[in-house]
């Protein structure tokens, strides 16, 4: 091929190159295509905490002579991103259990307990603990009542949540609802369920609060309640209400009103619910047998 013909080709190359940088440029800053983000952004545990069992003399643990003493350690190290009041309980070898403990973690810092056992008179056993928290779960879903009617496009608003081991959600929720031409209820459901990593302590929340800008009833076993600006729902106003297996659903019916073609949309509806619980983990088996 002669010098003059490569320099043709290399032209049509470069031009081709420009061209094909053009149409992905246009594409790219026209929201058409995006390409990965390799930045990354931290996302604390849904977990607070972290428990563990150990002993200093681990490797003599399956040589102990029976009644012998031994020391084991309770150690909870901080995942969250607050402090956390803890209650540590230890039992094991011959089902004694200890006195519980309560301690404070920060993150990213760990607090071990010792704690003295007995070996078994004969066999095996094993150590563990058990550690709880108190904590509360938190979710916002803001709700705008759009006239189908109007062409202008309405601002919409995602839920927000709290990062915990215990799930708040609204079952059955639109960022957008249809406004509609009379006064109408919607029923939703207002969910709680826990992470399998842990237990909710005698499978109970302690408190629930739904706050809602608008009109919304909740269903009770005394009976239909308007929630009004908030209502608070614990064990004595609503008895076993906030005992639950797997998920919790609480019936919710909220008030939607006409929106005025004027206006166009409404964002005046906003659901908040809350929900203080007790959270509890259990650390791993230590293994103790006598010889």
């Amino acid at each position: 091929m002669s010098k003059k013909a490569q320099g043709g080709s290399g032209v049509i190359g470069l031009v081709v190159i420009v061209i094909i940088g053009a149409i992905v440029a246009y594409l790219y800053f026209g929201g058409y295509i995006s390409f990965p983000n390799s930045s990354t952004t931290y996302q604390p545990s849904s977990m607070p905490i972290t428990i563990t069992a150990s002993s200093p003399s681990a490797s003599n643990l399956s040589n102990l002579y029976p009644g012998q003493s031994f020391n084991a350690l309770a150690t909870v190290r901080g995942t969250g991103v607050s402090p956390v009041n803890i209650s540590i309980i230890g039992y094991g070898c011959g089902g004694t259990t200890q006195a519980t403990k309560y301690v404070e973690v920060y993150p990213n810092a760990s607090v071990s307990s010792s704690w003295t056992f007995s070996a078994p008179g004969t066999g095996s056993c094993d150590i563990q603990f058990t550690s709880c928290f108190n904590d509360m779960a938190y979710s916002n879903y803001p709700i705008t009542v759009e006239n189908e009617t109007v062409t202008s496009q309405a601002p919409v608003d995602l839920p927000s949540s709290s990062i915990a081991p215990v799930s708040i959600s609204l079952s059955g929720f639109s960022s957008t609802v249809n406004a509609p031409p009379s006064s109408v209820n919607q029923t939703f459901y207002v969910q709680a369920s826990a992470l399998s990593a842990g237990y909710l302590k005698n499978s109970a929340l302690n408190w629930l609060n739904i706050a809602v800008v608008g009109s919304a009833f909740v269903q009770l076993p005394k009976g239909i309640e308007s929630v009004g600006r908030s209502i608070n729902i614990t064990n004595k106003t609503a008895t076993g209400i906030l005992y639950f297996s797997g998920v919790f659903r609480l019936p919710l019916e909220l008030t939607f009103e006409p929106v005025p073609q004027a206006s166009g949309f409404t964002t005046s509806t906003d659901v908040n619910i809350s929900a203080g619980y007790t959270y509890c983990l259990t650390s791993n088996l230590l293994p103790v047998s006598v010889s």
